[in-house]
């Protein structure tokens, strides 16, 4: 049986751009485009579509708005926005509003924008059914709980930051929905994520000298059902944009935040937990970029020759034990630093 073709639907004010898409992506896609925000999601109410790949600034309505309404109306597609410029509202709105697959910063790269659409588009003809299946699975978003109470079977919560005061909103607007896991320290972090059933990380970008983000990453890789939340004070548009295409975090927070925003994100959180240890297949809709193993989990304390020596070894050791051989490597860090 021939496959069907899949279709890729791009969204963009300027005709010049609808025509160089066409041109990259015709001989293997059916390719439909739309030229304002309106006229995408007319088509999304019409056809299933595979792929959507939209520009943010447009008049009328905005990419993050169009990826919005997308996910609501097709849900199994795989939604990538395009940008000319690093806006933060932006780009925070693509992660905890559209939960975007990529973010592509124009001027782009054809082979590098291929390589993403055609990723986009594999996992979207492997992981479609799986989608479909978890709404049948996992309670909707605006389903309630009926009990007052933790569950035991219920995923942990752990929280990665040194901001007591962070900690204690989480803390109020979590009590009794999930057992919640407070540290300031990044080993007592991983001993907790191999010890206990953590469903969503909340965390910190840095803690001291140590870059989280790193850790972050290679999580998503080696641990795909744990979900991310990045909660911080920092408003730099590159991290978040790092975070989506090699983390692929699940919500990206500016403090300070409220409490209901908190408890919505972190039950949103384990809702997806439990959905993708459920359809374990969906993990692939978050694959991360496969040089993200090529990060350091120790920041800026290294040399470049060192962080390349300690990637090696944390990606060589991760399917025996991941969450040893970063610990050990934070070990190895602070020994080195007190001789």
């Amino acid at each position: 049986m021939t496959q069907a073709i899949q279709s890729v639907l791009f969204v963009d004010d300027e005709p010049h751009i609808l025509n160089t898409m066409r041109w990259l992506f015709k001989r293997q896609y059916n390719v439909l485009v739309a030229d304002s925000g309106a006229k995408a999601i007319e088509i999304l109410k019409q056809q299933k579509v595979d792929v959507i790949v939209s520009d943010q600034k447009m008049p009328g309505m905005t990419g993050v708005e169009v990826l919005h309404q997308a996910k609501e109306l097709c849900p199994a597609s795989m939604r990538i926005l395009l940008t000319g410029y690093s806006d933060f509202d932006a780009t925070v709105g693509s992660v905890n509003k559209g939960e975007i697959f990529r973010f592509v910063q124009k001027p782009w790269v054809n082979k590098e924008l291929k390589d993403v659409v055609n990723l986009a588009a594999d996992t979207a003809s492997h992981t479609a059914s799986d989608i479909i299946k978890s709404f049948k699975t996992i309670p909707s978003a605006n389903a309630e709980r009926n009990d007052a109470t933790t569950d035991i079977n219920d995923p942990a919560v752990l929280v990665l930051d040194g901001d007591r005061e962070s900690s204690v909103h989480i803390r109020d607007s979590l009590i009794n929905r999930s057992q919640v896991f407070y540290t300031h320290d990044m080993e007592e972090a991983l001993n907790l994520l191999e010890k206990k059933s953590i469903g969503v990380i909340v965390s910190e970008t840095r803690i001291g000298r140590n870059d989280v983000t790193s850790m972050i990453k290679l999580l998503k890789h080696y641990h795909p059902d744990i979900v991310s939340i990045v909660m911080t004070n920092s408003n730099d548009a590159n991290t978040v944009i790092d975070l989506i295409n090699e983390g692929q975090i699940f919500r990206f927070l500016t403090k300070p935040v409220k409490q209901g925003m908190c408890r919505l994100c972190i039950e949103a959180g384990l809702r997806k937990h439990k959905e993708l240890k459920a359809n374990p297949n969906l993990a692939k809709r978050h694959i991360v970029d496969k040089h993200t193993l090529a990060v350091s989990i120790t920041g800026e304390t290294e040399g470049a020759s060192d962080r390349e020596h300690s990637n090696n070894q944390v990606a060589a050791s991760a399917s025996g034990g991941f969450f040893a051989s970063m610990i050990n490597r934070i070990r190895g860090l602070r020994t080195s630093q007190v001789s």
